[in-house]
């Protein structure tokens, strides 16, 4: 797994940086991991260790996720593991759409105060992790704003009935 330093310039390392942002917050204590992406195409939301690592951090009573997007029809699509594996969690997973389509959403894993892993655009892969307080702080109000204006998404399907 990568370390929470060094830039992210590849898909291979996005993927190896999204596991250790939530490995490390599962053993920070974080209580809350925000996903924030136009559409979330780029991100290894279907990977086993992705999977299992939000799992790991899930466990934990208390703990939250919350997704902000401008659209979820591309994580439909291209993530079908996930979308079975946020029905389970559903509890603890709040998927937000953000309502306004003029929004510069970022590619943003942030940790609550400890840590965040930002990439301007993901299918660019040139991005790098932010432990500075200042800017952590910064991105928490931005992010916090994001949530304000959205509204809840990706309704859990119920099938076999």
């Amino acid at each position: 797994m990568a370390a929470l330093t060094g830039p992210v310039d590849s898909e291979l390392a996005f993927g190896e940086a999204v596991c250790a942002g939530i490995e490390d917050a599962r053993t920070q204590g974080v209580r809350e991991l925000t996903f924030c992406d136009p559409h979330f195409a780029y991100w290894p939301l279907s990977q086993e260790r992705v999977l299992s690592a939000l799992t790991a951090f899930l466990k934990v009573p208390g703990r939250r996720l919350t997704l902000v997007a401008q659209s979820y029809e591309h994580l439909r699509r291209r993530h079908p593991r996930f979308v079975r594996w946020r029905n389970v969690w559903a509890h603890v997973v709040s998927p937000l759409c953000l309502q306004d389509p003029a929004a510069d959403l970022p590619c943003l894993l942030l940790a609550d105060r400890t840590h965040a892993l930002l990439l301007p655009k993901a299918d660019v892969w040139s991005g790098d992790w932010v432990t500075d307080r200042e800017r952590l702080l910064a991105w928490q109000e931005r992010v916090a704003l994001w949530k304000q204006q959205s509204q809840p998404d990706l309704a859990v399907s119920v099938t076999g009935l």
